[in-house]
């Protein structure tokens, strides 16, 4: 059995505590990149929590790029991602999606991601906490090939399966079915939502014969939850239904 969730980007407002209560779904994910958040514990404690009970919780950083350009700045999104780990342990929330720069050559970070992803999984580890890595709408980590190299080097991290960014990603030569053939084992969970190209916006998913076949295929994944990241809440549910209708239970 699923778990249907929705990402807080889909509020219409950046502060969505209240927003939250009429939400008809299990799971949310805190999107920290487009949200008022309180990076005080104090605060996460009495106004957050509360409000996240009843909802299978996860975070999505707001902390990027961690590697590559502006070192000051890199180190600077590493630390914010630190205190977005210590914030899931503080809300015992035990997932936490993060990406890795839209950089067209890995090559030229590789040496800085393998010296330094082992710190931060170490720190999400001691706290209990699971790094979902999810795949980019285009560069680097769009490609089958560089999420596989990370995901061999690092057996701890799985995958949070962008489907819209898969399709974004075909622009750039990407097969969607080959994608989902060589990295579905490593996926526990999506963000499911369509793509219109050129660009990764963000649609309600579309029933059309290619994403019916896409969806049945990804029913055989070992992916447990399912967030709508449709812009819109109606979109959501719109994605939500379609779902069903595509034999997700």
């Amino acid at each position: 059995m699923v778990i249907f969730g929705i990402s807080t980007s889909a509020s219409p407002i950046r502060f969505y505590w209240n927003w939250l209560k009429n939400v008809d779904f299990e799971a949310v994910e805190i999107n920290l990149a487009k949200s008022e958040f309180p990076f005080s514990e104090n605060s996460i404690k009495r106004f957050v929590k509360p409000t996240i009970t009843k909802f299978n919780t996860s975070l999505h950083t707001r902390s990027d790029p961690l590697f590559g350009g502006n070192k000051i700045l890199n180190e600077s999104n590493r630390r914010v991602l630190f205190a977005e780990i210590e914030i899931a342990k503080i809300l015992n929330v035990n997932q936490i999606v993060f990406h890795l720069p839209k950089i067209k050559e890995f090559s030229s970070i590789k040496k800085e991601v393998l010296n330094y992803l082992p710190k931060i999984i170490e720190f999400a580890k001691n706290r209990n906490v699971q790094l979902l890595l999810e795949n980019s709408s285009r560069a680097s980590f769009s490609k089958p090939e560089n999420l596989l190299f990370i995901f061999d080097k690092f057996p701890e991290l799985k995958l949070a399966l962008d489907t819209g960014h898969v399709f974004r990603a075909e622009k750039d030569g990407v097969d969607r079915f080959d994608f989902l053939k060589q990295l579905k084992k490593y996926a526990v969970y999506s963000h499911v939502h369509d793509s219109k190209l050129p660009g990764d916006k963000h649609q309600a998913l579309v029933d059309k014969p290619i994403n019916k076949e896409f969806f049945n295929e990804l029913k055989k994944s070992n992916i447990q939850k399912y967030i709508m990241e449709a812009h819109t809440y109606e979109g959501c549910l719109q994605t939500r239904t379609l779902l069903k209708t595509y034999g997700f239970h």
